[in-house]
């Protein structure tokens, strides 16, 4: 998804010695205006402009309709749900919830199964794995996969568990489970799961976040 957030007249110059009207189109339709008298003064946006840019490509274009000249900036914040797959990328993950409902105190587990699909060895290999808000990771059960040589290493990075590995075989197919807490009520969906090499990050595979309901 994406968000477009204003379009705006420069604070410094936006002072008209005429009437007139700012406008702002999208796609060849007006989506906003601004009028502007003599008196008028100081930053003005144009805000809320999110839902109307479409998947693909947007043309927008800014009119000024009589009054004076004024100088003026557009503002474009884009955000993803996940990244796009990069098909260099020599590992492919899955993430599964086993129970999607779930009461408040009870566990559950993410299956997390991740395939080296190259003949090659891979070095640093890494699975982030989206975790849904009102859950929470148990840290014994992440110790005990180190210490089982499930995994070499974890860290805990915000709504993510970071899993790594020195060295997949080629094929090699690793498949784990990390335990989750129940803690908080509510609908959650988690961040989008990644996985990819330490040094060649640009090269993604990426899965859905997952769902979970936590009842009281």
């Amino acid at each position: 998804s994406s968000s477009f957030n204003h379009a705006k007249i420069d604070k410094a110059r936006a002072s008209a010695s005429q009437e007139g009207a700012f406008v702002v189109h999208i796609n060849g339709k007006e989506e906003g205006r601004l009028t502007l008298e003599k008196k008028t003064e100081g930053t003005l946006q144009v805000a809320d402009l999110g839902t109307k840019i479409v998947v693909g490509e947007n043309t927008i274009a800014v009119e000024m309709l009589k009054g004076s000249k004024l100088a003026y900036s557009i503002s474009l914040d884009f955000f993803a749900s996940k990244g796009n797959n990069s098909k260099e990328c020599a590992t492919r993950l899955i993430t599964k919830l086993n129970d999607a409902s779930l009461k408040e105190g009870q566990n559950t587990e993410i299956q997390v199964s991740l395939e080296n699909i190259s003949n090659n060895t891979l070095s640093m290999t890494m699975a982030i794995i989206g975790v849904p808000g009102g859950l929470e990771p148990r840290i014994d059960k992440l110790k005990e996969l180190v210490k089982s040589q499930q995994v070499d290493f974890y860290e805990i990075l915000g709504r993510r568990v970071a899993l790594y590995w020195r060295f997949m075989a080629p094929q090699e197919k690793k498949n784990l489970l990390i335990d989750v807490l129940a803690a908080v009520p509510g609908s959650y969906t988690g961040p989008a799961s990644s996985t990819y090499l330490y040094y060649t990050d640009e090269y993604m595979w990426w899965v859905d976040g997952l769902k979970v309901e936590i009842t009281p």
